[in-house]
This record gives structure tokens, sequence and C-alpha cells, in this order.
């Protein structure tokens, strides 16, 4: 039997609401794309390599099942079954004190636990395709070929085979005796079971502690951590290996110590090669504009929250992040617009951000400003949605209730978006290629 283990990117949710409240100033497409090249793969909620493993254990146990079976609700497959026991195991051996932090799901299984119910398409998540840990981490798990659409890819199929050998299960990948047999039989039945009744199993299961001791994030083993990261060091694509060497000696201390990705990029500029240090300055540029526009935008929605009607834009001219763009802005454009350039990205920022490529004035910026987050409110899926700030016209605007803000910003000049570096620290204490004294 074949089956089409990896989950697929789901439809638009028909459920829309009006509200965007997600990047309202459109920053993130750009540091999407950068973030994307630069460790392909990754993505910012990845937080744990031992999911790479589960997924590829839960790809043997699921060959027991035609490719288009699914459970007696009608939707879930055996793959989703199989996280569900999973998460479960999981969840339930946290409440012994081994929490595994960054468990997609876990607040459904949690809420699930207290109401001594098992897992179901109703009681999981909503999107398990994309929120669950196969959909997290089903990206990285396809560029580093551990899974292939119907079978195991290479590394995975050795993975498994390192996995299986220090967690003492021999014969779970291809025999039909020893404790590796025993235990795929044991786990694959119960997913059978679960496909029939459309829920996983009950707290009780016995069985969920065991599959929660061999996989449990937390508890890698040495074998199966270096050959993980022998896996993520091998980058023909973008710069994670390069990255990777650098955090292992002073890369990670310092990244910890600072917690600012733009302090470790810089760092990193003096250990990188040409090309990464092309593409670090790209980032650089890109964020240091990015900032200068994100303060504008807080300072504007704190400046509106304190009024009960609508306030002049004449009035909020005057505020430091307003007169710090006025003076920056410009050539923050200009630079980012050449670095950009070396990785194939200006003409997006161009379109994307067309109305500050001139020197404005403050009342123009923030005119402009507000304008270009009515145009990305717009343009968002499926139907467009409401901006953040009303426009009363003649140079008056009032901030909508969801949107205010009690405190005034702070401006500490961190990136505004996010590049992985956190997520591949997360992997190397995992796997324990971290100096010791990294927290």
């Amino acid at each position: 039997m074949t089956l089409s283990f990896l989950p697929q990117l789901s439809g638009y949710d028909p459920v829309a609401t009006s509200e965007g409240s997600i990047d309202p100033l459109g920053l993130y497409l750009i540091s999407e794309r950068l973030a994307t090249t630069l460790v392909p793969g990754l993505r910012e909620r990845m937080s744990h390599p031992r999911f790479l493993t589960a997924m590829a254990v839960g790809h043997v146990l699921c060959q027991e099942f035609d490719e288009q079976q699914v459970a007696a609700d009608g939707q879930s497959p055996p793959w989703m079954v199989y996280e569900w026991l999973l998460v479960q195991a999981l969840t339930k051996l946290n409440k012994g004190g081994a929490e595994v932090v960054g468990l997609p799901g876990s607040l459904k299984a949690r809420r699930a636990l207290e109401l001594k119910q098992p897992l179901s398409a109703t009681s999981y998540l909503k999107n398990p395709g994309t929120f669950g840990f196969h959909g997290v981490y089903r990206t990285l798990a396809t560029e580093i070929q551990l899974l292939g659409r119907h079978q195991l890819g290479e590394c995975g199929h050795k993975l498994v085979q390192v996995w299986e050998k220090e967690q003492n299960l021999q014969g779970f990948l291809s025999s039909s005796s020893g404790p590796g047999a025993a235990f795929r039989t044991k786990y694959t039945t119960s997913i059978r079971r679960c496909l029939q009744s459309g829920t996983s199993e009950n707290w009780g299961w016995e069985g969920l502690r065991e599959l929660a001791e061999c996989l449990h994030p937390n508890t890698i083993g040495r074998e199966e951590a270096t050959f993980v990261y022998g896996i993520l060091s091998q980058d023909e694509k973008g710069y994670r290996s390069e990255i990777l060497q650098f955090m292992a000696g002073d890369g990670a201390a310092i990244l910890a110590m600072h917690r600012s990705e733009r302090y470790f990029h810089e760092h990193l500029l003096a250990y990188a090669s040409t090309p990464l240090a092309g593409h670090l300055e790209a980032i650089l540029a890109y964020e240091h504009f990015a900032r200068l526009l994100q303060n504008v935008w807080e300072e504007v929605l704190y400046l509106l929250s304190q009024t009960k009607t609508k306030l002049a834009v004449t009035e909020m001219t005057s505020c430091r992040a307003v007169q710090d763009a006025v003076a920056l802005l410009h050539t923050a454009w200009v630079n980012a617009t050449k670095k950009l350039a070396a990785v194939k990205l200006h003409l997006a920022f161009e379109n994307q951000f067309a109305f500050f490529s001139h020197p404005l004035s403050g009342e123009e910026l923030i005119e402009k400003l507000i304008a270009h987050h009515q145009v990305i409110q717009k343009a968002k899926p499926p139907f467009g949605k409401r901006p953040w700030i009303e426009d009363w016209s003649k140079g008056y605007y009032s901030v909508r209730p969801a949107y205010t803000r009690k405190d005034p910003p702070s401006f500490s000049g961190a990136y505004v978006n996010a590049y992985r570096s956190f997520s591949l620290l997360s992997f190397l204490k995992d796997l324990d290629h971290v100096p010791s004294p990294v927290a």
C-alpha cells in the first residue's frame, strides 16, 4: 500500500472576519522571503527536531493503511490519528513535570485531559494540517528529504534505523519479530482502533506512556541527535550550515545573552561567506527601514489612543518616531533597495513601499503611512480587511477601539520580523550542540 503521509496545504477557511489584525503595514512578505532563502524549510514555530523523528516513525506506522483511508468521522487520515496519539501521550506525560514547550496542539489536548475526553477532529486543532506538528515541521521534513510523498526518504529511513537501535526497538522498521515489531503492531492496532471510533485512545490507555517516553522531544538519544545534526548541517541551497557552525562556536552564547537577531547577524557578518554576508546585509537594511516605519505606526496609534475623538495630523508630527523617520527613512529606503537587489527582492520592495520612495515631511509621512496601511488591508484575502485607523478627511484621524495603545511605544532598534535564529538555537540545545553555559 502507498500512503500520502504528509499533510497538504489546506484551502482557505470560508469562515472569514473583516478584521485584519496581523501585519498592518505589509512588512512580513519580504521578510518571509528573506528568511526562507536564508534557512530553507525552517519556520519560526519550529523548536524541537525530535518531531522530525516522530514524523518518520509515524510514516512507518501509517504504511499499514490505504492511502485514501479516513476515520469514522469521514475526514481524519491515519497520520492525523497518529498525531492525536502522540500529542495525547506527551500531554499526559507533561502532567508529571516533563513539559514540552512548543508542543503544537497542547492547549487543546490539556483541555481534553481536564474533561477526560479523547482527542478527535472536533476537540483537536481546527486546521491540524497547518498547525499540528506535521503541519509545522512539514516544510523542513520535505527540504531535508526526510519524507517523500509516498515513502520515507533515504535520510528518513536511516533516522528510523538509528532511533530503533537506540530505543532498543530492533525490528520496528522491517522485521516481523523483536521488540520493535511488537511495538509497531501495538500502535498500528491502536491507530486502526481509533480510525474505527473516530477518536484517540482513552487517557488511561497504557500505550500512551511508552509512546511518549520513546519520542519525547526533551530526551533525544545521543546517536539520534548526532544524526539529525548531520542532516541539518548539509545545506545545498541556503546558509543553514554556516549559521549552525557559527552558533556551535560563539554564536549561540551571543544570541542567548542578547536575545537580538540584529545583534546576532551583525556578529555573524564577520565570519560569513560573501553570499551569506550579502544576504545578511539585505536583511539588516530591510529591517532598518521596517523599524523606522513600524515605530511611526506605533507612535501614531498611541497618540490617537489618547483622545476620545479624532486628532489632526499636525498634532502628531513632533513625536520622536516621526522626526527620526523624516530624517532617515528615505536614505533607509534607498539603501534597502540597493541591498535587496543583491537577493533579487528590490522590485518587490519598490512596489510594496512606493509611498516612501521620496523624502517626506512629517505630515506627508503620516498621511502616506495611513494610506499605505489602507492599501495593505484592502488587499488581504478574501475580500479585504477593515483599516485600524479611520480617516475623517481634512487631515483628521481616529483609531478603532480594538487597536488602541495604553502605553507609549519603546524604541529598541530590534528587528520587526523574525529570521529563524531562535528556532535554530532551540534545535541545537535539544541536540546538545551548544556550549554548556548557554541557557
